[in-house]
C-alpha cells in the first residue's frame, strides 16, 4: 500500500456513498484525507465481497488500539486526534479505553447504517428506481433549459451559456450520484468541475451584492454632503462631490473585486503565498502591458486631487468639447453638443480648457459702422449690459467691465466689454445680451455693419477693347 502524505492533523467528512457520516482527523502519518480514502475503499470492497450477506460490524481491541471491523476487515482505527476535546495521555488505561470505545461505536452504527444503503443500491430494484431517477433529472434539466433560454431571451438578451452547461452538468452529476459503480465519476466531476463552478458563483453573486451594498452607502453618503450644503449643486463643491462619488463607486467595486478574487482562491485551498510570489516575479511584466493603465490611474488621482475638472462641467480637449458625463480614475467621457459620447484616457488630458471651474466670463465684442458716433454706441452698450446684470443678479454678480473699442477692422469699430457670470452661465447670458443688443440698436439706429462685395461685370465689347490695347 502507498505510504501517506506527511500532513499537518486536519479534520474532515467521512463520505462513503451517500451522506457525511462523521469527521475523522489526521496526524503527522496519516492526513485525514488519505484516513476517509483508506475507509471508502475497504467498505466498498466490502461491499463488492459480500453483496447482501454483509458480516456484522464490531467495535474490538487490537494490539492496544480501538478499531471499527466488519469481519476480517478492519474499516477504521480511533486515533488520540479524533478526540481532539480531551487529552488522552492524561487519562487512565481504563478511561482511555472506554472514551475511544464510544466514539467507535458510534462511528459502527454510522458505517452499519451506510453498508446496509449501500448493499441495498446494489440490488435490482434500486436500479430500477434508479433509472426512474435518470429519467425525472432529464426532465427537470429539459425544462430548466427551457426556462432559463426564455428567461435569457427576455430579460437579459443572451443565451446565458454557463447557466445552461451548469444545469446539465448538474443533471450529469446527480445521474451519476445514484448508481454505485459510478459515483466515483461524479465525485471527479464535483470536485474538478461543479464544485469550482458553484463556489465561483457563490462568491460571485456575494461579491456583487456586497459591493453593491457598499456603493450605495457611498452614494448616500455624498448626497448626504450635498444636502447638508445650501445650493451645493451649483457650487463647485456640488460639481466635486459628484466627481468624487462616481470615482469612490468605482473604487468600491475594484477593491471588492480584488477581495472577491483573493477569497475564491483561498475557498479553492490554493497557495496564496506561491500566487503572490508569482504575482511579484511577473509584475515587471505586468507592469510593462499595463502601462497606458497605470498612466491613466494616475492621471485620474491627479485630476481629483488638483480639481482639474468634474463631473457636470464643460470642458474642452483638442477637437473635443462638451460635458463631463461621467469619471473614473481611467477614463473620462465627455458630451459634445452634437450628441456624440467621447471616452477619453486620463493620461492623454494633459492640457484642458475648463469652461465652468468657479466662474465664467463672456468675452463680448460688437461691431459698428464707422459713421456710427462712438460715444454714444459705447453708452447704449454699457447700458444695456448693466440692466441685463441687475435683472439677472444670481448669474451676474459683477457689474460689466466696459473696455472700450477694441479695434478698427476692415468693417467697422469693435467695441469689447466683459462679464463674470457664474459657472455654466455664461453662454446664457450671451445669448440674451445678443438679443437685447441687437433689439436697442435697432430702436437707436446704430448699424451694425455686415461684409460687401463689390462684383465688376465686364461686356464682351469691354473685352475686346481691351485686348485691342494690349496689342498696341
Amino acid at each position: 500500500m502507498d505510504r501517506a502524505p506527511m500532513e499537518t492533523a486536519t479534520r474532515t467528512h467521512l463520505t462513503i456513498e451517500t451522506f457525511p457520516l462523521f469527521r475523522i482527523a489526521g496526524n503527522e502519518r496519516l492526513s485525514a484525507q488519505y484516513r476517509a480514502e483508506l475507509v471508502r475503499a475497504r467498505v466498498r470492497r466490502l461491499l463488492d465481497a459480500h453483496g447482501q450477506e454483509l458480516p456484522p460490524v464490531t467495535v474490538e481491541q487490537v494490539l492496544g488500539a480501538t478499531v471499527v471491523r466488519a469481519g476480517d476487515e478492519i474499516l477504521i482505527t480511533v486515533l488520540e486526534e479524533d478526540v481532539p476535546e480531551f487529552n488522552l495521555n492524561h487519562l487512565s488505561p481504563d478511561e482511555r479505553l472506554e472514551l475511544e470505545a464510544e466514539v467507535a461505536e458510534a462511528w459502527r452504527d454510522a458505517l452499519e447504517a451506510e453498508l446496509a444503503r449501500g448493499a441495498y443500491m446494489r440490488t435490482p430494484a434500486y436500479h430500477r428506481i434508479a433509472w426512474g431517477g435518470v429519467l425525472l433529472i432529464v426532465l427537470v434539466a429539459v425544462l430548466a433549459h427551457r426556462l432559463v433560454r426564455w428567461m435569457g431571451s427576455r430579460y437579459f438578451h443572451s443565451p446565458i451559456w454557463s447557466v445552461k452547461f451548469l444545469i446539465w452538468a448538474l443533471a450529469v452529476f446527480l445521474g451519476l450520484k445514484l448508481f454505485p459503480a459510478s459515483q466515483d465519476w461524479a465525485g471527479r466531476l464535483y470536485d474538478g468541475l461543479l464544485h469550482p463552478f458553484l463556489l465561483l458563483g457563490a462568491v460571485v453573486v456575494g461579491t456583487l451584492a456586497a459591493s453593491s451594498v457598499a456603493e450605495m452607502l457611498a452614494h448616500r453618503y455624498f448626497v448626504a454632503l450635498q444636502k447638508a450644503r445650501q445650493s451645493v449643486h451649483l457650487s463647485r463643491l456640488g460639481l466635486r462631490l459628484a466627481t468624487l462619488d462616481q470615482a469612490a463607486r468605482v473604487t468600491v467595486r475594484l477593491l471588492f473585486l480584488l477581495a472577491g478574487s483573493l477569497l475564491y482562491l483561498t475557498m479553492l485551498d490554493v497557495n496564496l503565498g506561491a500566487v503572490l510570489t508569482g504575482a511579484g516575479v511577473a509584475g515587471v511584466a505586468v507592469g510593462l502591458a499595463c502601462q497606458d493603465y497605470l498612466k491613466d490611474m494616475v492621471g485620474g488621482i491627479n485630476i481629483l486631487m488638483e480639481d482639474h475638472f468634474g463631473v457636470g462641467d464643460i470642458i474642452e480637449w483638442g477637437a473635443v468639447a462638451g460635458t463631463v458625463e461621467s469619471f473614473t480614475l481611467r477614463t473620462t467621457q465627455v458630451r459634445t453638443m452634437d450628441g456624440r459620447l467621447v471616452t477619453i484616457p486620463n493620461h492623454e488630458l494633459r492640457v484642458v480648457c475648463n469652461h465652468s471651474n468657479r466662474w465664467g466670463r463672456v468675452d463680448y465684442k460688437v461691431r459698428v459702422s464707422f459713421a456710427t458716433d462712438l460715444g454714444r454706441a459705447l453708452a447704449v452698450l454699457t447700458e444695456e449690459a448693466e440692466k441685463l446684470a441687475g435683472e439677472w443678479s444670481d448669474r451676474i454678480p459683477d457689474p460689466p467691465v466696459v473696455l472700450g473699442v477694441d479695434e478698427l477692422g476692415d468693417f467697422g469699430p469693435c467695441l469689447r466689454l466683459l462679464l463674470r457670470t457664474a459657472p455654466l452661465s455664461q453662454w446664457e447670458v450671451r445669448r440674451e445680451l445678443n438679443r437685447r443688443v441687437k433689439d436697442r440698436f435697432d430702436r437707436e439706429g446704430i448699424e451694425i455693419p455686415v461684409p460687401q462685395r463689390v462684383v465688376f461685370v465686364r461686356t464682351a465689347e469691354a473685352l475686346a477693347q481691351k485686348k485691342e490695347r494690349v496689342r498696341v
